[in-house]
């Protein structure tokens, strides 16, 4: 019973951790939402992770954002960024959002 209840308890931390990291399309990290066939932009490193180093931060220099992304085959219209897309991104020096992006999370921009 006991085993149960922790695996009950620790499940939504899985989810968390497996949504953290995004997949690689163009040097952008996204995550795919498969039921409305949209994208967001994410971020590479678990914050929730003891690991994460954060030195680690993968946007530097000029970025710029697709309109839409194609990832198995479908476009997908990237409308958001992400909480902590670009957390501590100290080296990241521009970023061009496209009008596709309606929808920016907190702390998207964290320093």
């Amino acid at each position: 019973m006991k085993q149960r209840l922790l695996l009950i308890l620790l499940l939504p931390l899985f989810s968390l951790s497996s949504r953290a990291n995004g997949t690689l399309i163009g040097g952008i990290y996204y995550e795919f939402d498969d039921e409305t066939k949209t994208a967001s932009v994410t971020y590479t490193g678990d914050s929730f992770n003891a690991d994460y180093n954060s030195s680690s931060a993968a946007y530097k220099g000029n970025i710029t954002i697709p309109a839409s992304v194609t990832y198995k085959g479908t476009s997908y219209p990237v409308n958001s960024i992400g909480e902590n897309a670009f957390w501590d991104c100290k080296d990241l020096t521009s970023i061009v959002i496209p009008n596709s992006v309606v929808d920016i999370k907190d702390y998207a921009f964290l320093l």
